[in-house]
């Protein structure tokens, strides 16, 4: 019996700019992956600035309370003498007391809900407990509201916008992929044969190309073409759904705006005047103690108005911002506008 043995090697040689089309989606789909980190990141940093305008709110609020809680006590106080000097019924000092302590609780709220929102800011890093005494903002830096037509052209600069695109390039590439593989591959074998019983050696050489006659890769190609249509329809909801996001935003924003001007210039100092002439006239027996009472809760009600203005206009530019992704004041100037403190109002 002859005894014969084969060493055979063989090469796979890809037709077709195969690799070259592996290669480029492979490149494609790692930007993809980019623009899907910038945009989770925008996301945190959205999250985080709101988390921050709301604990220096609460801090604004707190503020506020300790102010009206001095006024409240100073209402008890003016109300005290007058019952001891025999100008106005026991009744009334009651009635002060009451209000006083509505303050006291609405003060309490205040210290919880500034406590809250600290331990919500805390744990975006992970953090328990609050490692800061105070934040450091200024609720009425305000931006004034920019052209419309300026944000909507930042708009297709968010990073999800630029996913969608760069979506639809990788999968077109993947397409590209899928054509590739119709052209079939050419297999190249070379070896020896050795003959041990008459000896010598005798070399071989093979080529083997596939004959696709029955797959030509129709199923994954309809596939690919049906996943970068997907992509596009994505691409148009998403734009949608982004200049949607900023038109509602926007419009909160110049509402939130005219708000704030009018309880700046109009509504608060009207208010505190008033409050200051009840008192006097209170002091004087020219105003009831229900008018002065009265006085006091649209003063009160009007500056927290005021604060929860600020602090919903500020949100307002956060997400504006994280739909342009970047800083809305890098497009606008200043206001011209006096901002006051809350305290002068």
């Amino acid at each position: 019996m002859q005894q014969v043995t084969t060493i055979r090697i063989g090469q796979l040689i890809e037709l077709g700019g195969k690799r070259a089309a592996r290669v480029n989606a492979a490149q494609i789909g790692e930007e993809v992956a980019v623009k899907d980190y910038e945009a989770r990141r925008i996301d945190i940093m959205a999250r985080v600035a709101n988390l921050f305008t709301e604990v220096i709110a609460a801090q604004e609020r707190l503020k506020l309370a300790v102010e009206i809680k001095q006024l409240a006590q100073n209402v008890v106080d003016t109300v005290i003498l007058r019952v001891k000097a025999g100008k106005v019924p026991p009744i009334e000092e009651t009635r002060a007391k009451v209000s006083l302590s509505a303050v006291n609780i609405e003060y309490e709220q205040a210290q919880r809900d500034l406590l809250s929102a600290r331990k919500r800011l805390a744990l975006m890093w992970d953090s328990a407990d609050p490692q800061f005494d105070n934040a450091l903002g200024d609720l009425e830096a305000l931006i004034a509201p920019p052209d419309f037509s300026h944000l909507q052209k930042l708009l297709l600069a968010n990073p999800l916008a630029l996913r969608a695109l760069k979506n639809i390039e990788h999968r077109r590439a993947l397409l590209e992929v899928e054509q590739t593989r119709r052209i079939p591959n050419l297999t190249v074998n070379a070896g020896v044969v050795n003959y041990a019983l008459i000896g010598g050696n005798t070399a071989i050489a093979s080529i083997s190309v596939p004959l696709p006659l029955f797959d030509r890769n129709q199923g994954n190609l309809k596939e690919a073409h049906e996943r970068v249509n997907k992509a596009e329809d994505e691409r148009l909801a998403l734009e949608l759904r982004l200049r949607t996001e900023l038109t509602q935003s926007y419009e909160s924003l110049t509402a939130a705006w005219n708000e704030i001007n009018i309880l700046r210039s109009e509504i608060l100092p009207g208010a505190k005047s008033a409050f200051n002439v009840m008192r006097r006239g209170y002091e004087l027996g020219k105003f009831g103690f229900l008018e002065l009472l009265d006085a006091q809760r649209v003063l009160f009600q009007n500056q927290l108005l005021y604060v929860r203005a600020l602090a919903n206009y500020q949100r307002l530019i956060n997400d504006i911002e994280r739909l342009i992704a970047g800083p809305i004041d890098s497009i606008v100037s200043p206001p011209s506008i006096d901002n006051q403190s809350i305290r002068k109002h």
